[in-house]
């Protein structure tokens, strides 16, 4: 897997300290509504950034997130002072150098679509959940985010916006700078 060290940068701007629009508007609600209907205790997110969503979690919440960027572990240990929370360098796409298991909550968000080794990141995460556990992956829909085969179109006129597909269920290999 790469490294998203070269963009970290641009991606702690355009996600900050709350997250953006999507993490506050879209994913967030929807996650923590998901999470309250049953207790939990431990959340394992994978390729986690800056650590966003550490800091919408309930400060009592012990977790861990797990990143390949050390620039954006960093800044998630510059973000979030909590004692309960703990960030590791580490490639989701191979086994983590984590102890501590039986997780209650192993997350990825919007990250799953940036790996090569899509098995190998899942089964990291089903090693790490307790029996019952849950393993919440958000993804983009995949029209949305072709990179250099999608874009949008915008119609002022008629203030309408439209995604445009140059290609779709093909697999390919896209490098992102």
């Amino acid at each position: 897997m790469k490294s998203w060290e070269n963009s970290s940068n641009w991606y702690d701007l355009i996600v900050g300290k709350e997250g953006h629009y999507y993490h506050k508007h879209v994913i967030f609600p929807v996650l923590l509504k998901i999470m309250k209907a049953s207790p939990y205790k431990k959340v394992l997110d994978l390729a986690c950034g800056q650590g966003v969503l550490s800091r919408v979690l309930p400060k009592e919440v012990s977790y861990v997130g797990v990143d390949l960027a050390k620039s954006l572990i960093a800044a998630a240990k510059a973000y979030g002072k909590n004692k309960n929370h703990q960030f590791f360098v580490a490639d989701v796409e191979k086994r983590l150098p984590i102890s501590e298991k039986n997780f209650d909550y192993v997350t990825m968000i919007l990250a799953l679509q940036n790996m090569e080794k899509k098995d190998k990141v899942i089964e990291n995460a089903f090693h790490f959940l307790r029996k019952g556990g849950r393993f919440i992956l958000v993804i983009n829909h995949p029209c949305f985010r072709i990179p250099k085969q999608s874009h949008w179109i915008f119609d002022d006129s008629n203030n309408l916006q439209s995604r445009c597909l140059d290609s779709y269920m093909s697999e390919q290999k896209i490098p992102i700078k």
